[in-house]
């Protein structure tokens, strides 16, 4: 038996995760009367970029209705699809390598796709075979935008992130 009583779910970028355990929770409290009530905190990390780098920024007991908050995340939603576009364009110009349309549609239906799910499909070809190490050190433009030669990752811009 463990002895949590409160937890939390932070997702990149998106607050789904967050409302489908809430349901879950209550779900769970809602049919289990006798079982030992777990509060749950939704969460939230935000991907940001400032002059000093990279950063996230954790959230929690926010307003899941929030018209802000969710347009932030429909723009950083958006912004991730670009990245994700301009990685496989960079794969596919500089290292020859391409993927299934079932591949693509795989990473297209994530609700935020990004390196380690690259990383995964580049595994999955033969040509790494450890993500944290290989992949990310032998592409590192197609898994880190941020250093993109070319400026072309949107990171260069005053966007987030």
């Amino acid at each position: 038996s463990s002895d949590i009583r409160v937890f939390s779910i932070t997702d990149h970028d998106s607050i789904m995760g967050s409302i489908e355990m809430e349901s879950l929770v209550n779900k769970h409290t809602t049919t289990h009367s006798n079982a030992r009530h777990i509060s749950f905190i939704p969460g939230v990390e935000l991907s940001c970029v400032s002059p000093a780098g990279k950063c996230h920024i954790l959230g929690y007991n926010y307003d899941k209705n929030n018209k802000d908050l969710l347009m932030l995340i429909d723009k950083v939603k958006s912004m991730r699809k670009n990245n994700l576009d301009k990685r496989l364009d960079f794969l596919k110009n500089v290292y020859s390598i391409t993927f299934s349309q079932k591949e693509i549609d795989w990473l297209y239906s994530l609700n935020n796709a990004g390196k380690p799910h690259l990383a995964k499909l580049i595994i999955a070809q033969h040509k790494a075979s450890t993500i944290l190490v290989e992949v990310f050190s032998i592409y590192p433009y197609a898994t880190d935008a941020c250093k993109c030669p070319l400026d072309t990752c949107g990171r260069h811009d005053d966007s987030v992130p």
